[in-house]
């Protein structure tokens, strides 16, 4: 049976792991775990405006009425794929965490 290169590629070095993303460095890029690679993706100014902006908002919408959590584009979400991702903006809803207290390593 003949394997494709991309085949062979992908048997040839080992998946990377949720303690790999840990590992990267704190340099402004953002780190995701996608199919066993970690992928960086950066962001425009535009879009780190619009971020903070739309965090900001969010974040005094659900305090005010205690509705969960809001998260900014650093933290990564398990996915039941087995990725890890990070969304610019994010929220949980308070109920979504055991005993309501958010997790240390990567949440859902």
């Amino acid at each position: 049976m003949l394997r494709t290169m991309a085949e062979l590629a992908a048997t040839a070095r080992p998946l990377a792991t949720e303690a790999d993303l840990l590992r990267m460095p704190n340099d402004g890029y953002k780190y995701e775990l996608v199919d066993g690679e970690i992928r960086i993706s950066p962001g425009g100014a535009r879009h780190g405006q619009v971020g903070v902006r739309l965090s900001a908002t969010l974040h005094a919408f659900v305090s005010e009425r205690s509705l969960g959590h809001v998260f900014e584009s650093s933290t990564g979400f398990r996915l039941p794929g087995g990725n890890l991702r990070s969304p610019d903006v994010s929220f949980v809803r308070a109920a979504r965490f055991e005993n309501e207290q958010v997790p240390d390593g990567f949440p859902i």
